[in-house]
């Protein structure tokens, strides 16, 4: 269904591992962008649409995660947000916890989203 991954038990993994192995290239993209000399200001912007924005897909269907994911898929993809901010391809460290809370836009304004 338009790139959800359901699995018999109605887990959210299988989704959540598809969408983590889908932003590892993206992740590259980005290292790449960076070794060009991108601006981190753009880069951020470009973080967010490519990578922030595939986590965020279909959100709430598992955003109630403590129920529907593993915590070791909350862990890895708390760790690539981590190393995002590491690299240098995000301005600040964000969470699986903080995009189920409150949505940011590229520019940084807060949408009024949320999922608790």
């Amino acid at each position: 269904m338009l790139g959800v991954v359901l699995c018999d038990s109605l887990l959210f993994d299988e989704h959540v591992h598809a969408v983590l192995k889908n932003c590892s290239p993206r992740m590259y993209l980005m290292k790449l962008l960076r070794d060009q000399g991108l601006p981190s200001k753009e880069l951020h912007c470009i973080f967010h649409a490519l990578v922030v924005n595939k986590i965020r897909y279909a959100m709430p269907a598992w955003s109630s995660w403590s129920g529907f994911l593993s915590a070791h898929l909350v862990e890895q993809t708390n760790g690539l947000l981590k190393r995002a901010h590491r690299y240098g391809f995000t301005l600040d460290v964000i969470s699986v916890e903080d995009i189920c809370h409150a949505s940011v836009d590229v520019t940084g304004r807060v949408l009024k989203f949320s999922l608790s």
